[in-house]
C-alpha cells in the first residue's frame, strides 16, 4: 500500500467535503433570507400558521438541495477527461518480493461515507425505538370512551365539526398529554387527568384535536427523518425546533378561537404543567415538544398570535423555493480547486515475470489501457492492449495484474465518477549480469 498516496487522497477528499459543506450552508442560508424577512415583517410576526407552513416547505427544500447538487454534479461529471500515462518497471524477483504483496486500506471516500452513516444510523435507531415505544404505550393505555373524558371528546368533536375518529385513553406511563397516530389517531392522557376540571380537560382536548387535524404527528416525524438525513446541516435542526414551536402556537391559537379566554387558558396550562412530570427521554423524538413553554404563556396572555395564512404568500414562497433550488443546484457559490479529487492508486500489485521470458532472456514492455470505475476498481472488460514490444509474451501477466488494481475514485463536485483511458506502461527488465 502506498501510504503517501492514501494520505494525499484522504486530505484532498476532506478538503473537497469541507468546501461543499460550506457551499451547502451558504445556499441554505440564502434560502432562509425570504422567510426571515417575512417573520420580521410586522404583519406576519405572529402568524403562527404561516410561519409553520413556510418553515415546513423550507425544511423540505433544504433537505432536497444536497440531492439536487449531487444529481447536477453527476450529470456534469459524465464526460471525464482521460488520465495520463503511468510507467511501472518489473524485475524477475518482484513476484516473490513483499513489494507486490500490498495490504488493502479503505479509500478516503469510504471513510467519509462511514462518518456520515454512523450518526445517521444512531439517530434513525433512536427514532425507530421511540416510535415503537410510543406505539406500545398507546396499546397498553386504558380506553375511556364512555367516561368523563370520552364524553367531553365526543361533545367537542361535534361542536368543532371534527369527523375523523379519535380514541381517548389514560396511561400511567406518560407524564403529559399527547396525540399520536399515523392512520388512526389517539389522545393519551396521564392518569392524574381524571382529577382535572371540565374546563382544563376541554382545553387540553381542543389542543390535541388541533394537532390531529393538522397532522402534526406525521409531519414532525417526517421532518425529523429529513433532519436526520441532513444531520450535518445545523439549519435543518434550527428549522425542526422552529416547526415544533409553531405547531404548539397554532394549537394554542385554536383553543383561543374556540371561545376560551387567554387568562383562563394560560392558568389551565400552568396547572397542567405543574402536575406534569418530565417525559421519558426515550419518547422525545416522537412527541411534539412542549418547548418554549414560558414564551407560549407570554404569547397567550399578550394575544400576540393570529391565524393569518395568506395563500398568495404561500404560493409566492413555493415558487421562490423552486427557482432557488434550480439555481442553487447548478451554481457553485464557493469556487475552489477542490471541486475535483483525483483518483489515487491504492493497490497496484507488480505483474509476474513470465518464466519463459526469464529462461529465454527476453525483456520488453507492454502498454495497457483500462477504465477506473466509480468504486475505484478496474472496470471488467475495459482492459485493452495498446502496444507491446514482444508479441504475446507479457500481455497475459499485465492483464492479470491490472484486474487486481484498486484506486481511490475520482470525485467531481462531491460525486465519484469513472475515469476512462487510464494507461499503464509495464517494463520487464532482467538484472545485469556481473
Amino acid at each position: 500500500m502506498n501510504w503517501l498516496a492514501w494520505l494525499l487522497s484522504a486530505e484532498s477528499a476532506t478538503v473537497s467535503l469541507l468546501f461543499h459543506w460550506a457551499d451547502l450552508l451558504i445556499k441554505s442560508g440564502l434560502l432562509l433570507a425570504l422567510p426571515l424577512a417575512l417573520v420580521l415583517c410586522s404583519d406576519f410576526r405572529h402568524a403562527s400558521a404561516l410561519r409553520f407552513t413556510l418553515s415546513l416547505r423550507l425544511l423540505l427544500a433544504i433537505s432536497a438541495l444536497p440531492i439536487l447538487m449531487l444529481v447536477t454534479a453527476a450529470l456534469a461529471g459524465e464526460h471525464s477527461a482521460a488520465a495520463g500515462l503511468v510507467t511501472l518497471s518489473v524485475l524477475p524477483v518482484v513476484s516473490d518480493s513483499p513489494i507486490g504483496r500490498n495490504e488493502v486500506l479503505p479509500s478516503a471516500s469510504c471513510l467519509l461515507v462511514l462518518a456520515y452513516l454512523l450518526p445517521l444510523g444512531a439517530l434513525s435507531l433512536r427514532l425507530l425505538r421511540a416510535f415503537l415505544t410510543t406505539a406500545s404505550i398507546c396499546r397498553r393505555a386504558t380506553p375511556n370512551s364512555e367516561g368523563k373524558a370520552g364524553r367531553a371528546l365526543h361533545r367537542l368533536r361535534k361542536r368543532l365539526g371534527f369527523s375523523a375518529p379519535v380514541c381517548i385513553k389514560f396511561s400511567a406511563e406518560v407524564g403529559a398529554p399527547f396525540s399520536f397516530g399515523i392512520t388512526s389517531s389517539q389522545i393519551i392522557l396521564p392518569h392524574y387527568a381524571r382529577q382535572w376540571s371540565d374546563d382544563t380537560l376541554e382545553d387540553v382536548l381542543i389542543h390535541e384535536l388541533s394537532h390531529i387535524q393538522r397532522h402534526d404527528c406525521l409531519a414532525l416525524i417526517l421532518c425529523r427523518g429529513l433532519t436526520y438525513l441532513n444531520w450535518f446541516n445545523p439549519l435543518c435542526w434550527i428549522l425542526l425546533t422552529r416547526l415544533a414551536a409553531e405547531a404548539e402556537n397554532c394549537c394554542d391559537l385554536a383553543v383561543l378561537r374556540a371561545g376560551k379566554t387567554n387568562t383562563g387558558y394560560a392558568e389551565n396550562l400552568l396547572d397542567v404543567a405543574r402536575q406534569s412530570r418530565t417525559e421519558v427521554a426515550l419518547l422525545a423524538p416522537m412527541l411534539v415538544h412542549r418547548s418554549g413553554f414560558n414564551q407560549r404563556i407570554r404569547n397567550i396572555l399578550e394575544e400576540s398570535m393570529n391565524s393569518k395564512n395568506s395563500p398568495v404568500i404561500r404560493r409566492a414562497f413555493t415558487a421562490f423555493l423552486f427557482a432557488s433550488l434550480a439555481l442553487g443546484a447548478g451554481v457553485q457559490v464557493l469556487a475552489a480547486d477542490a471541486d475535483r479529487v483525483e483518483y489515487q492508486p491504492l493497490l497496484t500489485p507488480i505483474p509476474d515475470y513470465p518464466q519463459q521470458a526469464i529462461d529465454e532472456h527476453i525483456q520488453g514492455w507492454v502498454l495497457m489501457e483500462f477504465t477506473v470505475d466509480a468504486s475505484g476498481a478496474v472496470e471488467p472488460g475495459s482492459i485493452e492492449l495498446v502496444d507491446e514490444s514482444a508479441a504475446g509474451v507479457f500481455t497475459e501477466a499485465a492483464a492479470a495484474a491490472l484486474e487486481t488494481f484498486t484506486f481511490s475514485p475520482r470525485v467531481d463536485n462531491g460525486v465519484a465518477v469513472a475515469v476512462p483511458g487510464v494507461q499503464y506502461l509495464f517494463r520487464w527488465k532482467l538484472p545485469e549480469e556481473s
